[in-house]
């Protein structure tokens, strides 16, 4: 039922190794270039939100040699579905989160990116068959989030913690990456819809300081982890 918001993607364990199958070998080996489907949005401006995150993604998976994402224009949840079990595409972004979608064990969902005025939330989606790459987009959209409580954005993306959960070389700066190419949520925000429309649950450090700083606590954790591993 709208309304709920379903359990999301993890971050990666204490002590895990680097990715070595799935997407994520790809991004370590090969010249990967995200496919992200873009479910039909109610007004242009939600629209290029969304599509955001999927420059969001490449950012942190090209780095320095930038590969824009392949947008794929889909015109519902279902199809984004469709496209992810085909494998025509890595990654959905402005799904609607509802008990009844998320008990598709098919899917992951990342945390929320949106709520749309009337309780409901949207957020990016992936296979569930491949965990590794589920966490990733996670962890993306959880450090666009934290980036915004520390103010780091474009001019002082170096701020953003190095982790080579993934592996070693330029993946280890995936999320100043990240923040380097599109800013922090906030400007991803404000860039697209404008800072007067955010209000209520779309100020969402406000929510992660009701919640206990949720992405900060993660993202202290992990460099954390990082040190131990290091």
């Amino acid at each position: 039922a709208q309304g709920t918001t379903p359990a999301q993607g993890t971050t990666p364990a204490q002590g895990t190794t680097p990715a070595t199958e799935g997407k994520m070998a790809l991004v370590l080996e090969t010249n990967f270039v995200l496919r992200c489907a873009v479910v039909d949005a109610t007004s242009p401006e939600l629209q290029a939100f969304h599509e955001r995150f999927c420059v969001a993604l490449s950012s942190a998976l090209s780095g320095a040699q930038f590969r824009p994402p392949v947008l794929v224009p889909v015109a519902d949840e279902a199809n984004g579905f469709y496209a992810l079990a085909a494998g025509d595409v890595d990654v959905a972004v402005g799904v609607s989160m509802t008990l009844e979608s998320f008990g598709e064990a098919a899917h992951k969902y990342s945390i929320p990116t949106f709520y749309d005025g009337r309780g409901g939330a949207q957020a990016l989606v992936t296979s569930s068959a491949d965990q590794d790459w589920s966490d990733f987009v996670n962890w993306i959209v959880v450090s666009l989030i934290y980036a915004e409580s520390q103010n780091i954005t474009k001019s002082n993306a170096p701020e953003m913690p190095v982790m080579s959960f993934w592996g070693e070389g330029e993946i280890k700066q995936t999320l100043r990456d990240c923040v380097a190419g599109v800013g922090s949520y906030a400007d991803i925000f404000n860039s697209t819809i404008s800072s007067e429309r955010r209000t209520g649950q779309n100020r969402l450090n406000d929510l992660i300081e009701e919640r206990g700083s949720q992405c900060d606590a993660i993202m202290t954790s992990s460099q954390q982890t990082e040190e131990q591993l290091g």
